[in-house]
């Protein structure tokens, strides 16, 4: 009966493992673009309102992704807290909360994905979190 139980829980550890892989190779294989008509922060770096893409910045750690402009002007490195949706995501979208001027960003999903990126609370949004209860704001993002 004891060797029945070790293959079960070998099996269910392998099982565990590959859905983990599966979801933090999300972005391994995609960039993430967008545009933003108002400046934001994300993290705690400040961006300009412009066209920008999210990568996953190591192959080994999903949650460190790379944020860059087209130009090449403007880039941080930001952790992304692995999150999961019941249903598959209807589209490629980033997701923005709004602190009376200010727009910082939170989540980053990819169409027909149910695991998706939380950017946690930087002490820019923990600053910014004093002026009110936020709104939500989507930008429409294409995936590569």
């Amino acid at each position: 009966m004891k060797p029945i139980v070790c293959k079960l829980l070998v099996l269910l550890m392998v099982t565990g493992t590959l859905g983990v892989v599966d979801a933090r190779a999300q972005l391994e294989r995609s960039e993430v673009r967008f545009t933003v008509s108002s400046s934001f922060v994300a993290g705690d770096a400040s961006f300009p309102a412009g066209t920008y893409s999210i990568t996953q910045e190591h192959q080994d750690d999903a949650q460190i992704l790379l944020i860059t402009d087209d130009s090449n002007t403007h880039s941080a490195l930001l952790l992304g807290e692995l999150i999961d949706s019941d249903l598959p995501h209807k589209k490629t979208e980033v997701i923005f909360k709004k602190y009376g001027n200010t727009v910082v960003l939170k989540q980053i999903w990819l169409l027909g994905q149910t695991t998706g990126y939380l950017v946690p609370r930087s002490y820019k949004e923990q600053e910014v979190a004093k002026n009110g209860t936020p709104t939500k704001q989507s930008v429409e993002a294409t995936s590569k």
